[in-house]
C-alpha cells in the first residue's frame, strides 16, 4: 500500500529551519520503511516525526498501520487497540475527510475482530475439558460471550469504515477496501451474496489494471530497464490481490456448501499457474467433504512438498500426516486403492 505523505515543509508553521528539515528525514525514512515492510523502523519514525509536530495526519496514519501489521504478526492486542484508537479519533475528528483514515480504521478493526476469534477458538477448547470446576466453566462461558460480542463490535464497525471508503467520489474502485470489506462480510457471516459482488468487482478491476499495465510494458520498448521492472513489479502484485479474491470467492462458496463452484474456481487457479500450497491445503478439504479421498490426499501432500522447507513446516505436518492416514483408511474400507 502507497500512503502519499505530506513533507514538513508543508504548512509546519512554527518551526525552525532546521527542525523542518529533521522532521522531513523522519517523514521519508518513515515512508520508506513502511514501502518495504519494515514496519518496526517505520513506526519509529513516525513517531520520531510526530515528537516534533504531533498534528501530522499522514504519520499518524503510517504508524496506525504499522501498529495493525505488528499486531498482527505479533498476535498483540495491545498494538491493536491502539491502532484502533488512533483510527477512530482520526475518522471522527481531524481525518474525517481522508479515505485513508477510514481505510485503516476498517482494517483495525477487521485485525482486532480477527483476533478475538482466535480468542474465541481456546476460549472454546477450554470449555470442552472435562476438568473444569463449575466456576471455572462459568467464567470460561463469560470469556467466550463477552469476546463474541467484542468480536461482532469490530466486524460492525470495519464494515461502516470500509463501506465508507466506497463513498468518497475518487475512491469507489478502491480495491483495498474492497477486498477487506470481502473479508469482513465473510467473518459476519450470512452475507455471501453482497460479499460475492464486491469481490466480481475487485477481481475485474484488478484484471483491467493488469492488462492495462501489460500492454504498457509491451509498447514502451525505449524506457529503462528500471522503469519496466517496476510496471512488472506493479502487474504481479495486481496479480497477487486477485489470486487473494479468488481464494475468498472459494471461502464464500464453501461456506454456502457449493463445493463443485469450489472446485470449479480451484480448476481456474490451475490453468492460470496460481496453485501454491494454500490452494492445495484448501481444496484437499473440498475434495474430502465430497467424498474424493484419493484427489485429497494428492493435495494434502502437494501441501507438504511445498512446504517442506518453510519454517512452519513442523507446526502443520502432524496434522497433515494424521489426515492423510485417515483418508487412506478411507480409501482401504471402501475397496479403493
Amino acid at each position: 500500500m502507497t500512503l502519499l505523505v505530506a513533507l514538513a515543509a508543508s504548512g509546519c508553521f512554527g518551526l525552525s529551519e532546521q527542525e523542518q528539515q529533521t522532521l522531513g528525514v523522519h517523514q521519508q525514512n518513515s515512508q520508506m520503511y513502511f514501502q518495504s515492510g519494515s514496519w518496526r523502523q517505520a513506526l519509529h519514525q513516525a513517531d520520531m516525526a510526530l515528537t516534533i509536530n504531533d498534528d501530522l495526519i499522514g504519520m499518524r496514519i503510517v504508524k496506525g498501520h504499522c501498529l495493525t501489521r505488528l499486531g498482527n504478526d505479533q498476535g498483540s492486542v495491545a498494538s491493536l487497540n491502539t491502532s484502533v484508537e488512533l483510527f477512530d479519533e482520526l475518522s471522527s475528528g481531524s481525518g474525517q475527510d481522508d479515505h485513508r483514515a477510514w481505510l485503516g480504521a476498517g482494517q483495525a478493526h477487521l485485525a482486532r475482530a480477527m483476533y478475538r476469534q482466535s480468542e474465541i477458538d481456546r476460549t472454546e477448547r477450554r470449555l470442552a475439558s472435562d476438568f473444569l470446576t463449575e466456576q471455572g466453566r462459568e467464567d470460561e462461558q463469560d470469556e467466550f460471550d463477552s469476546a463474541m460480542e467484542a468480536r461482532e463490535r469490530d466486524l460492525d464497525d470495519a464494515e461502516r469504515c470500509l463501506a465508507r471508503v466506497l463513498e468518497f467520489d475518487l475512491q469507489r474502485d478502491n480495491v483495498y477496501a474492497m477486498m477487506d470489506l470481502v473479508s469482513t462480510l465473510i467473518e459476519r457471516g450470512g452475507h455471501e451474496d453482497a460479499a460475492a459482488l464486491w469481490a466480481r468487482r475487485a477481481i475485474n478491476l484488478l484484471q483491467d489494471a493488469v492488462a492495462l499495465n501489460r500492454e504498457k510494458i509491451s509498447k514502451q520498448m525505449t524506457v529503462s530497464a528500471r522503469h519496466r521492472l517496476s510496471m512488472q513489479r506493479r502487474v504481479d502484485d495486481y496479480l497477487d490481490k486477485e489470486a487473494m479474491l479468488h481464494e475468498l470467492v472459494v471461502t464464500i462458496e464453501f461456506n454456502r456448501g457449493s463445493y463443485q463452484r469450489c472446485l470449479a474456481q480451484y480448476a481456474t487457479f490451475e490453468d492460470r499457474g496460481m496453485m501454491g500450497a494454500v490452494q492445495h491445503f484448501n481444496r484437499a478439504q473440498v475434495y474430502e467433504n465430497v467424498g474424493m479421498w484419493a484427489e485429497a490426499i494428492d493435495d494434502l501432500q502437494a501441501f507438504l512438498r511445498q512446504r517442506a522447507n518453510h519454517a512452519e513446516y513442523d507446526d502443520h505436518a502432524a496434522e497433515v500426516f494424521d489426515r492423510i492416514d485417515r483418508l487412506q483408511v478411507l480409501l482401504a474400507s471402501n475397496g479403493v486403492g
